[in-house]
């Protein structure tokens, strides 16, 4: 394989991320991945991991958790999905001997030459497993775990941070050997592949608890979401750490660059931990990080007290509510739950409050799009609905559109380069431009606003 082969080849794949309508329950094969591993000499065994699931904020946590595991002096795997740009992205190793220039959202991600070397040695195996029954189906997103996984063993890296990217029980990440399990919030989403009411899809998540051997951290749940996730910690006898609760944390001030909070449990106390991702759903992120962080040490881990705010500070995660500066003051954020979008609403109100909005929004067509809007309609006074080049863009109708957003200014086009020079051109100086919808729109919409206006 030649490195211009490289994305032909990935994509050959089925790719239910583009396609997610068309993705159910049955889709998901566990076995399918274990298989794939087991071919591979199960490189997943090689190392240590720590998993976190959740409806919202798993990558923030994620992110916040290897930064601080890498500030420590550890090598650390970290997994995510999706990406923003480039699928590479989703792949990294953090480590501080190795450099990497300031604010550089993606440092350490997987190089061509590294990703190229991994794939002329699996390729064969896996075109041999793929012309098998089980093999059959094998997904995209199941390969890219599988490379990661492979990645990481031969980097000999000292411990993983993985991120699920659907659900949990079936994930491909869930055969990693996780020892300690983070569950940040659990809100409706993908009802029609992990169940139609909150119990059945916290069920899902709460299953990347399945050793006594574990550790587990809770971010604040709704009652029925913490009940599941308590009742599976019960079974494998755990006792989890849980933010409110074990976790106690309380904001000290927030500017429009960072935001300062106190932590502290039964055997840590800061006073003072500073994080540059903003509102107070991320001190609740960085809180379960802190506390994950806490679960390792009791396992061994050698963390020094002065690495968990270093290690928070450093951590950066694109498009969550990200403010960047250009003729007028843009809010990027990718909001693509009800719950989420709640978070937003009330976070814009304390950043920014009494600040008019012009409100620039797309989104996917599986999404909760009514709850989403319902919940952003209270903070704007101008709409500006576009969609972005994805397969899975919403095309709205301005009927909707009007019963979503009532009494409300509501303008529409077919391009998001056209959608930003439109809410420039119908913004006053004094009011924001916020952005928001899917990842995937908030995404091209953070390129366009580098491209074309050098913000």
């Amino acid at each position: 394989m030649k490195l211009q082969e490289i994305d032909s080849y990935l994509n050959s794949f089925v790719n239910f991320e583009r396609q997610l309508h068309c993705l159910s329950g049955k889709d998901f094969c566990f076995e399918r991945i274990c298989a794939l591993l087991n071919l591979l000499n199960n490189p997943q065994q090689n190392f240590n991991c720590v998993h976190v699931a959740g409806s919202k904020g798993k990558g923030s946590t994620a992110v916040f958790i290897a930064n601080i595991l890498s500030a420590a002096g550890y090598k650390v795997g970290l997994f995510t999905s999706p990406h923003l740009y480039d699928y590479k992205e989703r792949i990294r190793i953090l480590d501080k001997k190795r450099s990497c220039p300031d604010n550089n959202a993606f440092c350490g991600l997987i190089q061509n030459k590294g990703l190229l070397r991994i794939l002329n040695d699996i390729s064969p195996i896996v075109d041999k497993f793929i012309k098998t029954k089980l093999g059959q189906g094998l997904t995209y997103f199941e390969m890219l775990t599988a490379i990661a996984f492979v990645y990481f063993s031969k980097e000999r890296i000292d411990i993983a941070v993985l991120e699920t990217g659907l659900g949990g029980r079936l994930d491909a990440t869930n055969v990693g050997n996780s020892i300690v399990c983070a569950i940040t919030p659990i809100g409706l989403e993908h009802t029609s592949i992990l169940g139609q009411n909150i119990s059945m899809i916290a069920k899902e998540k709460a299953a990347i608890i399945k050793s006594t051997t574990k550790k587990a951290v809770i971010a604040p749940q709704k009652k029925e979401a913490l009940r599941v996730i308590l009742n599976r910690c019960k079974l494998f006898k755990i006792k989890p750490k849980l933010v409110g609760k074990n976790i106690k944390t309380a904001l000290i001030k927030r500017d429009l660059k960072e935001q300062t909070f106190s932590y502290k449990n039964q055997n840590t106390n800061y006073s003072k931990l500073v994080i540059k991702l903003l509102g107070p759903h991320q001190i609740s992120n960085a809180s379960v990080a802190v506390g994950v962080i806490d679960e390792l040490k009791s396992l061994g881990y050698k963390i020094r007290e002065k690495d968990i705010p270093v290690g928070l500070k450093q951590a950066i995660w694109p498009l969550r509510y990200e403010i960047v500066w250009g003729k007028r003051m843009f809010v990027l954020d990718s909001a693509h739950t009800t719950e989420s979008a709640r978070s937003l609403s009330e976070t814009f109100r304390e950043i920014l409050p009494g600040k008019l909005v012009t409100l620039v929004f797309g989104t996917s067509a599986d999404k909760d799009v009514k709850g989403i809007c319902w919940n952003l309609n209270n903070i704007v006074k101008r709409v500006i609905v576009t969609k972005a080049h994805h397969p899975r863009a919403l095309d709205f109708s301005l009927k909707e559109l009007k019963g979503y957003f009532k009494e409300k200014l509501i303008l529409k086009t077919d391009d998001l380069s056209e959608a930003i020079r439109t809410a420039l051109e119908n913004t006053p100086k004094e009011d924001v431009i916020l952005i928001t919808g899917s990842i995937y729109f908030a995404a091209e919409a953070r390129k366009v606003l580098k491209k074309t206006y050098h913000v």
